[in-house]
């Protein structure tokens, strides 16, 4: 038998036994070497790469080559071209988000069909008007104001303030005044109304410096006793209530006008706004150079083509919701007296069209026009219009935001009837008049 050859201890031990070579695939992933070796009467072939390690065979000089493992070149192939095919996937996503899905064109257009589509809008806004010359004591007046939905039921709030203020913008001496008025529509066409503040701001009128209203005081007094009976107040207004109240079939009708254009009002007809809109894009759109207020969206500049402004609002005309409505509209001129020389139907083709000049009109040249829109979901977040005049700036905002909500009438409220009554009964004090005469005349 022949004998095995062995290492010398100097160098390595090196198991060379032929008899486990049938495990050599095995070693081969298991170690990162495997040795070969041979006499000096047969020296092996040497690669490069291979480590060559000097040993001893029957006492007898012998090289043992160490075979590094084969390398799986098929695997690094697939992990470049993986590499490869997903950068340039990258690339492609980025070119189609910056000039497809985040073109302005695009943008815009997202922004429009999301709006009209929306299942429900919150809206905040303001509008402020000052003069021009703020340097000296100036006037201010604001509207800001909320509404709640985008359809029935709705409420919104409305905020009036008017004041004089000085050249570092605050009110001279409480010359302020401020009215706050609530308005809530429900679905059945009753709807409720409240004005707050409505006697501070009578008394800041009539005892205002220099005002002298004592040859007047009864009358004052009459007003002051009204006022504070309707403020603070909400009042639940009902068309077929006051109706019968005075026996109006006018008011009776013009009740079923309210319910069927609240009906029409609740119906989805965003599909054909979008469409008609997206045959009319009068909304030209540019990135700002400014910074948007929120993160993740970004400001752009908007003009109005008055064409496709024009050629927009006279489609909408078209629509089913304006023949729903015009539906409406003729449905109540034929039951009352409204009009009763002339019964014939109005239809679509009776409503003038407008033209690029008469959208010209409207709109002032100077007027600046910007929106805030999403990134990422094109949603749009608000828009904000400046307007500067020779005597006077105005500028306003809108912020929207997408959330359900629930409108619901108010806890606590009056019927306007009973307001009715008790004006006449206050008036009938002062002039001494009987009720039923006073109420006569009144409805």
């Amino acid at each position: 038998m022949e004998d095995k050859p062995t290492i010398n201890p100097n160098n390595s031990n090196i198991n060379n036994d032929k008899a486990n070579n049938s495990n050599t695939a095995n070693h081969e992933q298991e170690h990162s070497t495997q040795p070969t070796s041979a006499t000096s009467s047969s020296q092996p072939a040497i690669e490069k790469d291979d480590v060559v390690v000097m040993g001893t065979e029957n006492n007898q000089p012998a090289v043992v080559v160490m075979k590094p493992p084969k390398k799986n070149k098929a695997g690094i192939i697939a992990a470049v071209v993986f590499i490869v095919l997903f950068l340039l996937a990258s690339a492609c996503l980025a070119a189609w988000y910056f000039m497809v899905y985040n073109s302005p064109e695009n943008v815009a257009l997202d922004a429009v069909r999301q709006f009209i589509s929306a299942e429900n809008i919150i809206t905040e806004g303001n509008i402020r008007i000052a003069d021009v010359d703020t340097s000296d004591d100036h006037f201010v007046a604001t509207l800001n104001f909320t509404s709640l939905s985008n359809h029935i039921p709705e409420s919104v709030n409305v905020v009036l303030n008017f004041s004089e203020r000085d050249s570092n913008d605050r009110v001279i001496d409480d010359h302020e005044i401020e009215l706050d008025l609530g308005v809530a529509v429900m679905v059945d066409g009753v709807f409720y109304v409240q004005v707050s503040n409505l006697a501070d701001a009578f008394d800041k009128i009539i005892y205002a410096e220099g005002v002298d209203y004592s040859e007047y005081q009864a009358m004052v007094d009459l007003a002051e006793e009204i006022i504070e009976l309707i403020d603070n107040e909400w009042w639940r207004i009902s068309y077929d209530e006051v109706a019968e109240e005075i026996d109006s079939s006018y008011l009776t009708s013009a009740s079923q006008l309210q319910r069927c254009i609240i009906d029409v009002i609740n119906q989805d007809y965003s599909a054909e706004f979008i469409d008609i809109y997206n045959n009319n894009r009068f909304l030209n759109v540019k990135v700002s150079d400014d910074i948007a207020e929120i993160q993740g969206n970004s400001l752009y500049d908007v003009t109005i083509d008055s064409t496709k402004m024009a050629d927009f609002l006279n489609r909408a005309t078209e629509s089913s919701a304006a023949e729903d409505i015009l539906a409406c509209y003729n449905n109540f001129k034929e039951s009352t007296e409204f009009n009763s020389d002339d019964k014939s139907p109005l239809a679509i083709a009776d409503i003038p069209e407008l033209s690029s000049e008469d959208i010209d009109d409207i709109l002032p040249d100077n007027l600046v026009l910007t929106m805030s829109i999403s990134d990422f979901s094109h949603r749009l977040h608000s828009v904000e219009a400046e307007l500067v005049s020779d005597d006077a700036s105005i500028s306003g905002r809108l912020n929207f935001s997408y959330v359900d909500n629930t409108v619901s009438a108010p806890a606590s409220y009056r019927s306007v009837t009973e307001l009715f009554d008790e004006i006449a009964e206050i008036i009938n004090d002062y002039f001494e008049l009987p009720n039923d005469n006073l109420e006569e005349g009144i409805f």
